[in-house]
């Protein structure tokens, strides 16, 4: 229910405001519903919708440069190590000390 509100702010303003029982489930299901404050504020889809597309441009521009920079110099060096014999224990000392902080930053 609270994923559609998000996704639709003016059906939210609507359920929010209105009595019956609509409003009588949204209560039953969001007991916090009466306390929010900002129920009467309508922001206009086209503001919304330019605020999800920076939040998704500023995603997508960071998962490709995770990509690029992190992920992907790796990749090979890896890829040889494994085809290596691993009973080196420096071979499997490198690759558990470079992979775990790739991991940590996502």
């Amino acid at each position: 229910l609270s994923a559609a509100t998000q996704a639709l702010p003016m059906l939210s303003t609507w359920v929010r405001t209105r009595s019956g029982p609509l409003k009588l489930f949204t209560d039953l299901v969001e007991p916090l519903n009466r306390l929010y404050v900002g129920k009467k504020v309508h922001v206009p889809c086209s503001e919304k919708i330019s605020y999800d597309f920076f939040w998704l441009s500023l995603l997508i521009v960071k998962f490709v440069f995770s990509y690029a920079f992190q992920l992907e110099p790796l990749g090979e060096p890896t890829r040889h190590i494994w085809a290596k014999d691993l009973s080196d224990s420096y071979l499997a000392l490198f690759l558990s000390g470079k992979w775990p902080n790739v991991v940590v930053l996502f």
